[in-house]
């Protein structure tokens, strides 16, 4: 479907209602082609809707800056992040590459759909930032408790464990998609040594057997009540791929301050931190 210049326009003013100035258009026309870039209050880049899609399967494709959707860091980033990806997983969405849009704090939340479903995300996205208290996910899609979850019982339940694995696939294509690319330094690659989306899903599905961070071994969070919690797909050796033999599931939190450190030495400091509280 080729996306006109109104329909665009229509799309974007999802984010400009009446009487809300949250965002303005950005209308240099050096900056952006075939679509429309949003800007914050403070003219820092938010948004960008684009006509000219990667995907096929999309009508258009959109980026979004986490971080700059709030005037102040009103709440973590990752709280947003969360929320974006919960709520795009409520439509059906196609992957896409970057555009080439530039953003210094971290990756851009990057979405593909149709151009109905587009007008709902903006919708929902735009009524979210207007909240008093934004940015809480509801999932009714999760299951009630079926059972023991306590430690002597630590296998996830399938809906959520099934969830959990596609997202961390995703997010390992996006961060394939994203490394070797300028930004402020350059990143690293990070190829996905796995022939398909479905045999990394299937070797996700046989290494992930208990429901407990692979470093730190405290119980993760299926829920999405605790973000930090949540299963995040680890590279053993950091400098390495997402391929056999160098994968993990470990906590967010975990993910996060390990970084580029090597799995031996972050597991080392872990101890003398335990050791220093006891």
């Amino acid at each position: 479907m080729i996306i006109t210049a109104q329909q665009l326009e229509r799309l974007a003013r999802e984010m400009l209602p009446l009487g809300q100035l949250r965002f303005r258009r950005n209308t240099d026309p050096k900056r952006l082609s075939a679509g429309v870039e949003l800007v914050n209050l403070q003219g820092q880049w938010a948004m960008s809707i684009y006509g000219n899609v990667h995907n096929s399967a999309n009508d258009v494709e959109i980026a979004i800056g986490p971080a700059r959707l709030t005037p102040m860091a009103e709440v973590p980033v990752y709280r947003i992040e969360e929320w974006l990806e919960a709520t795009r997983d409520k439509f059906k969405h196609g992957e896409h590459r970057r555009h080439g849009t530039r953003y210094t704090e971290g990756d851009p939340f990057l979405v593909g759909m149709k151009l109905s479903e587009a007008h709902q995300f903006l919708a929902l996205l735009m009524k979210e930032i207007l909240k008093a208290n934004p940015w809480r996910i509801e999932d009714s899609s999760a299951p009630a408790d079926s059972g023991d979850r306590s430690p002597a019982n630590p296998s996830p339940s399938i809906a959520p464990r099934r969830a959990a694995i596609e997202h961390m696939v995703r997010m390992a294509l996006v961060a394939r998609d994203q490394s070797g690319t300028e930004r402020i330094s350059i990143a690293k690659d990070k190829e996905v040594r796995f022939a398909s989306e479905g045999e990394l899903q299937a070797h996700l599905e046989k290494l992930w057997v208990a429901n407990t961070c692979a470093i730190s071994k405290v119980p993760l969070d299926l829920s999405r009540f605790d973000p930090d919690l949540a299963p995040s797909l680890d590279r053993i050796d950091s400098s390495g791929h997402y391929e056999p033999g160098n994968l993990q599931v470990v906590a967010r939190f975990i993910n996060r301050w390990k970084s580029d450190d090597n799995d031996g030495n972050f597991a080392r400091l872990l101890r003398l931190v335990r050791q220093s509280s006891s």
